[in-house]
């Protein structure tokens, strides 16, 4: 059931997840290069942690920082989410970053809000996008009026992967089960369960990890419970 990950923050999740015999997050100081203008900087990011299990919106949870912590660039606030930019994706991402609307943005969100909107500038597989809208829910989690602003646009971000991926596919069941766990974090309860209804017949669905997640949810919506609960 896993959505697949974007070949974006390739250095920091190869060290954040490093599963450790320690039962502490652990840091480390990676001198980086800013695709935009060439700020050299030092990022703190994580070497070490140990993951527990995930959330229903597969949001990690243990000794973890969730999410993986990325470079930022300090004069500019590019967000740095891979380890190389080639000529093209350079001049892309200074399109951006050097607008007053970039710049605003950055005063008032998260790193993966700004990752989110940049990937939807780079035009970026749509799944890839809807990763970084959910990523920046898991940032606000405790902020209701963030979380119920930027879980808005992971919804959306998913009906725009939905509405052009192919059903037959296990990341197009991973999709709606996201977005009825959104939904029941958000008190949509109606909404939550209509989604559901879509896949509960999909062959994913069947499946042993699959079955699980859809029974809890249901029972969740049921109760209408809008905690955090974790995968079964």
């Amino acid at each position: 059931m896993d959505i697949p990950l974007t070949v974006c923050m390739v250095v920091s999740l190869l060290l954040a997840l490093y599963i450790s015999d320690s039962a502490a997050v652990e840091w480390v100081d990676v001198e980086m290069t800013c695709p935009v203008g060439g700020e050299v900087f030092v990022a703190k990011l994580v070497a070490k942690q140990v993951r527990a299990g995930l959330q229903l919106d597969f949001k990690p949870y243990g000794d973890v920082v969730s999410p993986v912590p990325l470079g930022v660039c300090p004069s500019n606030g590019t967000v740095i989410y891979q380890p190389e930019f080639t000529p093209a994706e350079v001049g892309q991402l200074t399109a951006l970053v050097e607008t007053d609307t970039y710049q605003l943005l950055r005063d008032q969100h998260t790193t993966y809000y700004l990752l989110a909107r940049t990937f939807e500038h780079m035009q970026r597989h749509p799944l890839q996008t809807a990763f970084m809208y959910l990523q920046a829910t898991w940032e606000v989690e405790t902020e209701p009026d963030r979380y119920a602003a930027y879980s808005a646009q992971a919804l959306s971000a998913f009906d725009t992967y939905v509405e052009q991926a192919d059903p037959r596919k296990r990341e197009y069941v991973s999709a709606h089960l996201l977005q009825a766990e959104l939904y029941r974090r958000r008190g949509e309860f109606e909404s939550a369960k209509a989604t559901l209804d879509l896949i509960n017949a999909h062959e994913e669905a069947f499946k042993p990890y699959a079955s699980r997640i859809i029974i809890l949810l249901y029972e969740l919506i049921a109760k209408r419970d809008t905690n955090p609960h974790t995968m079964p």
